[in-house]
């Protein structure tokens, strides 16, 4: 991984998947072979950025697990007791922002981290023997085709800018209530309120809540809303999405409102 351009050739083969159909990220591209580099020509922070999109994020996890191991003496405590190691290997998420799980980009990092693990088990193998190891394997979430694909299928899909959604949802908020910023912060599909901002101005909170949910119903694209008072209340029922959102929903770290888009639409610009 020395050199200020880096670059991989493909383990898929051409017709193994789809074309990529994201618009390409700036400065970049979004086709096999892939080229890292960084826009000063120096190996710099830029160019170490770029590189968790793709496998040698991973792969230089994988080389800090090792070291850990190595250095920490891992499974071999002179007491028998076991020794926790956790790895998280992210860059997948982030490769499948960026170009979506139908991607030659994603296939082929399954691909390569699929003979990262053999290869970081094979290690282990050698330094504490697997029938000294259990190993756990947890996934974070799974991804939905990105809407360009979608769009091939001839469903009906979309992206969603969240960031105008939340501009608009936060002027239509002013106009009635005459209060400016009652949208607090977001990060869809969750949105939170300014609650002590509602309460200064003596509005009341289910009021705020329903005129947001309100919106965003009317809003293209937006297929479902919950609201705070709706979860707190126990008047999230009657759909399986209902049930999954209630199931989902922590009255201490999740949003306000809850906002569900249409199947096959996705939140994100071209970018993201």
């Amino acid at each position: 991984l020395c050199g200020y351009r880096f670059s991989f050739q493909p383990t898929v083969a051409d017709g193994d998947a789809p074309e990529e159909l994201n618009a390409p990220k700036a400065g970049g591209h979004n086709r096999l072979p892939y080229s890292y580099y960084s826009e000063s020509g120096e190996i710099d922070a830029g160019y170490y950025a770029s590189l968790r999109v793709g496998p040698y994020l991973d792969q230089l996890t994988l080389d800090f697990a090792r070291a850990a191991v190595d250095g920490e003496n891992l499974g071999r405590n002179p007491a028998g007791v076991p020794d926790l190691l956790g790895v998280s290997l992210s860059a997948h998420d982030y490769v499948n922002h960026a170009f979506g799980p139908e991607s030659k980009l994603s296939h082929d990092h399954l691909q390569r981290l699929d003979r990262m693990l053999a290869d970081f088990f094979n290690y282990l193998d050698k330094r504490v023997g697997m029938d000294n190891v259990l190993v756990v394997l947890t996934a974070d979430h799974g991804f939905a085709n990105t809407p360009e694909f979608s769009q091939t299928q001839h469903y009906d899909a979309q992206r969603l800018d969240g960031d105008k959604l939340m501009a608009a949802l936060d002027k239509h908020l002013e106009a009635k209530f005459g209060v400016a910023k009652l949208v607090q912060a977001w990060s869809l599909p969750n949105i939170h309120l300014d609650y002590a901002l509602a309460d200064q101005n003596k509005l009341k909170r289910e009021e705020v809540e329903t005129a947001a949910a309100r919106f965003l119903l009317a809003q293209n694209g937006i297929a479902d809303t919950f609201t705070r008072t709706q979860f707190e209340s126990g008047a999230v029922q009657g759909t399986h999405i209902a049930t999954l959102m209630r199931r989902a929903w922590n009255r201490e770290a999740l949003g306000d409102l809850m906002v569900i888009t249409k199947p096959f639409w996705y939140f994100g610009t071209g970018n993201s």
